[in-house]
């Protein structure tokens, strides 16, 4: 999956162990009825959360070096 969403030009993401129902029913979804929304909202909310992190890491890192 993240060699799809890097070559598509998208962030990599990691699925949290506390959403893999959710994950899991999602690509559900889109394997039995073909129905891809829910599994790319599902990704689309997971690589937003990622980023975010890494804001906060980065924001947090520039004022511990003074910048």
């Amino acid at each position: 999956m993240n060699l799809n969403l890097i070559s598509g030009g998208y962030n990599w993401t990691v699925i949290r162990v506390t959403r893999r129902k959710q994950y899991l029913a999602a690509l559900e979804a889109a394997s039995s009825s073909y129905d891809i929304e829910p599994f790319t909202r599902f990704i689309l909310e997971e690589i937003k959360h990622w980023k975010g992190i890494v804001s906060e890491m980065e924001i947090s890192s520039s004022s511990e070096n003074g910048g």
